[in-house]
């Protein structure tokens, strides 16, 4: 999902390339692919931890281990805080498909200075509006480019959205697929963009973290 090339480039060429998930030594997920210039771990798990119900139970079980540690972004205080920091444009962060929903790692992506965001995904349907939803969400909350790559087509338990896509920080989508079949979308991502959005409205800054704390549990 991102080109090889000098880390002060002002623009990136992506390549998104939705199709199956078999992993790969390069791979972060189902259908992307990054040359191994941008990361240093072979896997790139979801740093959350979380539990789904079983089928015809309500005791809760693992849905998701970490499998690899993650780089830290240089600098950033939050430990919790991995992104791919090599990548062209600077630093990169990346989520995977669930992560969607938990606003506070995109945020803590941003304030590190990521402009980008990589989100591999297996996205099933019924859910397509809120796939479609938070990563618009994600980008103008954090006035960056998001890029997430979602699976097509269907295994035994699910049919999946598809739809990936590119999205703006002003939550344009610069280019999306459909969900019938494996496509190749290219576009280009202007990082002054994030610069200008910011600056015209600059909310990250304006941020008063003061005035409140997240609840741990």
């Amino acid at each position: 999902m991102c080109s090889n090339g000098p880390t002060s480039w002002p623009s990136l060429s992506m390549v998104l390339r939705p199709g199956s998930c078999a992993p790969g030594p390069r791979s972060i997920g189902c259908g992307s692919s990054v040359p191994s210039s941008c990361v240093t771990p072979t896997a790139w798990p979801t740093p959350r931890l979380f539990s789904a119900p079983k089928a015809k139970s309500s005791a809760p079980t693992a849905k998701s281990t970490a499998l690899a540690p993650w780089p830290r972004i240089a600098g950033s205080a939050p430990a919790t805080c991995r992104a791919c920091s090599t990548c062209p444009g600077g630093l990169t962060g990346i989520a995977i498909c669930y992560d969607l929903r938990f606003p506070e790692l995109f945020r803590l992506y941003a304030l590190a200075g990521a402009r980008l965001i990589l989100i591999p995904s297996e996205w099933p349907h019924p859910r397509l509006a809120h796939w479609r939803t938070l990563l618009r969400a994600r980008a103008i909350e954090n006035q960056c480019f998001v890029a997430a790559v979602n699976r097509v087509g269907s295994d035994r338990a699910n049919t999946f959205c598809g739809h990936s896509a590119l999205i703006d920080p002003w939550g344009e989508t610069v280019v999306e697929a459909d969900d019938a079949s494996v496509q190749l979308l290219t576009a280009t991502v202007d990082f002054a963009l994030v610069d200008d959005v910011r600056r015209r409205i600059p909310a990250l800054a304006d941020r008063r973290p003061e005035c409140y704390t997240l609840p741990t549990a």
